[in-house]
């Protein structure tokens, strides 16, 4: 029979054992969503010295960062990242992030295609050199550690990119029924906007 101190032993062993099953599952899946030589994760500081260049794409319906909705898109989103180093020595990297994602459109609850153009060039800094950083008047990327996602790094970009309130930019683009309950709705904001009483008519009869 083993003893208490060979079966925490074991217990800790099986522990770490699940842990990198998980990891590589995380692993493989994620390089399942990239193509060409984009790379899981990167190094800022490396990529920068060696002035690396990388372009490939990423399904949009893997992104893990969005709604349910980014899943019925069948689209890709083609990503370009240039390294470099800037004049005070911090790793900086530039690029471009196209494609689109299928959103929910919150005037009809319909599916809309949001674009996304997001060119971006950015500082990767870590949080303790972020005020020397400041000085040199770029957008910066706060990271920590050695690697940057870059799942989590493209998800980032394309969420500041994105409309606060997703819609079609056409009403006629939204569902027809949808648009039939609008159209009905209208008469009656009109008639609400026109009985509003004007905070500024009573100003009309004083004299100055």
């Amino acid at each position: 029979m083993e003893s208490g101190p060979d079966i925490i032993n074991l217990l800790a062993k099986s522990l770490i054992y699940v842990k990198t099953l998980t990891k590589l599952k995380v692993i493989y899946t994620l390089g399942r969503r990239m193509t060409n030589d984009l790379p899981l994760q990167f190094d800022p500081v490396l990529f920068a010295q060696q002035g690396r260049s990388i372009a490939g794409q990423i399904e949009a319906r893997e992104l893990p960062g969005f709604s349910e909705s980014a899943s019925k898109s069948d689209g890709t989103i083609d990503v370009t990242m240039a390294f470099s180093t800037s004049s005070l020595k911090f790793p900086m990297v530039q690029g471009t992030i196209v494609g689109s994602i299928v959103q929910t459109c919150q005037r009809c609850l319909g599916d809309v295609a949001v674009e996304i153009d997001a060119p971006f060039k950015l500082l990767l800094v870590n949080p303790e050199s972020l005020e020397l950083a400041s000085k040199e008047g770029h957008e910066i990327y706060e990271y920590s550690g050695q690697y940057v996602s870059t799942v989590e790094f493209i998800e980032d970009e394309i969420l500041l990119t994105m409309p606060i309130v997703v819609k079609h930019q056409n009403i006629d683009q939204c569902d027809p029924e949808a648009r039939k309950w609008m159209q009905k709705q209208e008469p009656l904001d009109v008639e609400v906007k026109t009985h509003k009483p004007n905070p500024f008519a009573s100003l009309k009869n004083l004299k100055f």
